[in-house]
């Protein structure tokens, strides 16, 4: 009857032991990465824990200190910052369009830019933003670190095109005259 008791005994040893190592490692982990100024942390109305950004449901804090640590949060953690940083390089130039007797004259400013912009034409086939119509064409200016800046115009013949681009005030004009 002692053997069995003994028996008893020591496992009642190892649960506390185990149950005293995962306070210790929870009060370390807070100590460490507080739960409170966490963004990504939510409590449900069950009780229950939630990570914001990969959408997962912890019954304890224990497991969410733990999912916070594993691969698919440092993953996702990873994309979102890229993210952030490739939303901040993208700026929106600025542009004014002037309609003229048979054309238009457009000009961009490019502030940030070392280099030139450049001006493509493209029909109603290649550009994937509107319903295709052959009545119209287009222009686009792209410069890295930019958005793109694009103008519809009617599909006929151009019989003037005009593009300067003055380096000390960054700005690209251009002037189409269409037949």
């Amino acid at each position: 009857m002692n053997e069995n008791f003994s028996k008893g005994r020591s496992t009642f040893n190892k649960l506390e032991e185990k149950l005293a190592r995962r306070k210790h490692i929870r009060a370390l982990l807070d100590e460490v990465h507080t739960l409170s100024e966490d963004p990504y942390l939510y409590r449900n109305g069950i009780g229950k824990i939630e990570c914001k950004l990969c959408s997962s449901v912890h019954n304890t804090e224990y497991a969410y200190i733990t999912h916070r640590q594993g691969k698919k949060h440092q993953n996702n953690c990873r994309k979102k910052y890229k993210i952030k940083t490739k939303e901040k390089d993208i700026n929106i130039p600025e542009y004014q369009v002037y309609r003229i007797e048979n054309g238009w004259n457009i000009k961009i400013k490019y502030p940030d830019s070392d280099k030139e912009p450049v001006v493509k034409f493209i029909s109603a086939l290649e550009q994937n933003m509107e319903i295709v119509d052959e009545n119209y064409k287009y222009i686009v200016v792209n410069m890295s670190g930019y958005k793109n800046v694009g103008l519809k115009i009617e599909n006929r013949e151009i019989e003037e095109f005009i593009e300067y681009y003055d380096e000390y005030s960054k700005i690209l004009t251009l002037q189409i005259i269409l037949k």
